[in-house]
């Protein structure tokens, strides 16, 4: 899935360490719209290069909920998601930490 734009019914959710690929397959079973963005980054692995998409936000993904429709309380906690979702301008400036700290390691 590939979202456009991110508009009121998209929040974070906070997973397990490690865990945004099972906590994602998690919600996509449960039903829900969910969004694991990546970033490919050179790794070298048995002295050869490879590129491994990794979290663009480790910890993080998105999940679309429906106003009215869906209730985050619903989520399956436990199955790799600990925290609960916040909204969206919580969203954003989680967003905007995230974005500085990507910045900022990328400028070292």
């Amino acid at each position: 899935m590939n979202p456009t734009r991110m508009d009121a019914g998209w929040v974070v959710v906070q997973t397990k360490p490690r865990q945004e690929d099972t906590a994602f397959a998690n919600l996509q079973q449960q039903g829900y719209s969910a969004y694991l963005p990546r970033l490919a980054v050179p790794r070298r692995r048995r002295e050869q290069w490879v590129t491994v998409r990794e979290p663009l936000f480790p910890g993080y993904l998105f999940v679309r909920l429906t106003p009215g429709k869906d209730d985050p309380a619903k989520l399956a906690y436990g199955q790799s998601i600990t925290d609960a979702c916040i909204g969206w301008d919580d969203s954003q400036e989680v967003l905007r930490i995230l974005s500085d700290a990507v910045k900022a390691r990328r400028a070292r």
